[in-house]
């Protein structure tokens, strides 16, 4: 499985700033289904990829932020969260999106995505 970031990530960073601040917000998403041939590309939920499972903090509606310092070259998650999800469907898992909570999944050159 190949790791992409999107256009929007990819401005983001020369733009504005660290990893950390631009994924600041973000959730976890799995799929099973087609893989989008790329972060800019619409998921087609509902159509070619099915929505698994949504990481947040505590499986709530909490987005996951990061510590300040990447420690070894690793970005953590805040001490105090707890990252998990509740399965919102079953499937065999294809891929994920690390998205902004408001990302509905559509196309997007402006949308913040790790895929």
């Amino acid at each position: 499985m190949t790791t992409s970031i999107s256009t929007g990530l990819a401005k983001a960073l020369l733009d504005t700033g660290s990893m950390r601040t631009n994924l600041t917000g973000a959730k976890l998403r799995i799929y099973a289904g087609t893989v989008p041939v790329s972060a800019d590309a619409a998921t087609g939920v509902g159509t070619t990829a099915t929505l698994l499972c949504t990481v947040s903090d505590a499986s709530g509606a909490d987005a996951l932020t990061f510590e300040t310092a990447a420690i070894d070259n690793v970005l953590e998650k805040t001490a105090g969260q707890t990252w998990s999800g509740v399965n919102a469907a079953t499937g065999v898992a294809t891929f994920f999106r690390f998205e902004m909570a408001g990302d509905a999944g559509g196309a997007s050159t402006s949308a913040i995505r790790i895929q």
